[in-house]
């Protein structure tokens, strides 16, 4: 499914479809990396910048999905720590609405699993960049 969607038709709307599918299958399959990875793949190659901010709500829906951070069972660190590096470096790449969305969910992972001092870190960028 990866290859295909990075060998795709060039239509933003169509690969958004095609990312989302790819990452609900991540969910079904608990592959949250895989679903983390396409993701960053996603922005890495700005297919977000350029979709309407109606499919970014529902990639990143699917992704927060996939790497569950409201759930109550644990998240790795390994995952919180490429999540947050995602997070940090997307700002630009996403509406202001989904990215708060990315960053709510992110913060509730990380104090879940009972690391106050990067909860901090995370709310300081979050506010430096509005």
């Amino acid at each position: 499914g990866f290859d295909v969607l990075k060998h795709g038709a060039s239509a933003e709307i169509a690969q958004s479809t095609a990312l989302t599918a790819l990452i609900v299958g991540c969910k079904l399959h608990s592959d949250a990396v895989l679903a983390l990875q396409a993701f960053d793949w996603a922005r890495g190659v700005g297919l977000l910048q350029g979709t309407p901010v109606a499919k970014q709500v529902v990639v990143v829906d699917a992704l927060l999905d996939a790497v569950a951070f409201d759930s109550a069972r644990a998240v790795s660190l390994q995952l919180l720590e490429a999540a947050y590096s995602s997070y940090v470096t997307s700002f630009e790449q996403m509406a202001p609405f989904v990215h708060f969305r990315f960053g709510r969910a992110l913060l509730l992972g990380i104090t879940r699993a009972g690391h106050a001092s990067a909860a901090l870190s995370l709310l300081r960028t979050a506010r430096q960049h509005g």
